[in-house]
């Protein structure tokens, strides 16, 4: 197992060459890759399960520079998570983001988290930060609870909390009830 295979990285902003959101996360499947070989379908089908669960599934054709900064950096999460890795380092996800972005990224790493990833953030934003992260789970907010249920919860809550700076655990019971979205790693 290569490390691309066991950590990914979001890098803080930066600009992007002209690439579609699709491409972008397909980008996200190259360490499984052959240097010669071209994605398969079930590369697809994971880069498309990652870009419906940021939220992004009408960007996929669109150009990555024409979008907001938000859909841009769930485009650049949905990446990360097509990596399929257990350990993701995250540099600023939110910074120059509006505040529901904002939150919104941190929801995403505590979901993360509770799937049994480790999830290693540097942010500035940390008074949001840490009302989103270590809020009790019936605080996460109504597109939370839908993103769970979209990805195969039929109770329609999301997981109880596994908050630390290293989570772990519940990996195989949330692994299971998203369909393989977090990968077997």
């Amino acid at each position: 197992m290569t490390f691309a295979q066991r950590a990914s990285y979001l890098r803080q902003g930066g600009e992007i060459a002209d690439y579609t959101a699709l491409d972008v996360v397909l980008a996200g499947r190259y360490p499984y890759l052959s240097w010669w070989q071209q994605e398969k379908e079930a590369d697809r089908a994971i880069a498309a399960a990652c870009i419906a669960y940021t939220g992004v599934s009408g960007t996929g054709r669109q150009a990555l520079h024409a979008m907001s900064g938000g859909q841009r950096q769930r485009v650049l999460l949905a990446k990360v998570l097509a990596q399929q890795t257990p350990v993701l380092f995250l540099d600023e996800p939110a910074t120059g983001l509006d505040v529901i972005y904002q939150e919104e990224i941190f929801r995403f790493c505590r979901e993360l988290c509770a799937a049994g990833k480790t999830v290693l953030l540097v942010a500035h934003e940390l008074s949001l930060g840490g009302a989103v992260l270590l809020a009790p789970p019936s605080h996460r907010g109504r597109r939370s609870a839908r993103r769970w249920a979209a990805a195969g919860r039929t109770d329609g809550r999301a997981l109880d909390p596994c908050v630390r700076c290293a989570c772990a655990g519940h990996r195989e019971s949330a692994d299971a009830s998203h369909g393989g979205l977090y990968g077997g790693r």
